[in-house]
């Protein structure tokens, strides 16, 4: 990450995360990252299906079945929802959309990543739109190392 840049891929967002910080791992199969890196968050990952496994529970780390159209969550609850390379899979876009901002607390951060493709980009970008009430930020292309 460059001096005075926002994080903009994965591993830069769960680096930055104070201590103790509750995250949101939606959709996340075995794991959208080594949880172990960061053993101090407080960590709930959901999926419809754990094709290879779910990740490894611990004290800090909850693992549930769920469908993101309708999660079983408190709003507000999530300082960091990551929803990685899963919207590309949703049928209910707007509803999964809703879901993800509706558990996020106000002033946390909703982390989307969807693997490149102009007609998914088109979609998102239309419902960012309709999402961002207050503020959508666009990073420009930047590899990560």
């Amino acid at each position: 990450m460059r001096p005075g840049e926002p994080p903009v891929f994965l591993r830069e967002v769960i680096a930055a995360l104070p201590q103790g910080a509750r995250v949101l791992d939606a959709g996340c199969g075995p794991g959208s990252w080594p949880y172990s890196e960061r053993p101090d968050l407080d960590i709930t990952g959901f999926d419809i299906e754990f094709p290879p496994g779910p990740p490894k529970r611990t004290p800090l780390v909850r693992v549930f079945r769920a469908d993101l159209a309708h999660l079983p969550v408190r709003r507000e609850r999530f300082d960091l929802t990551v929803c990685h390379y899963v919207l590309e899979h949703v049928t209910e876009l707007h509803a999964c959309c809703d879901e993800l901002v509706r558990v996020t607390k106000p002033g946390g951060t909703l982390y989307l990543s969807v693997p490149r493709g102009a007609a998914l980009e088109y979609r998102l970008c239309r419902v960012a739109g309709y999402l961002a009430n207050d503020r959508l930020v666009e990073f420009t292309k930047r590899r990560e190392n």
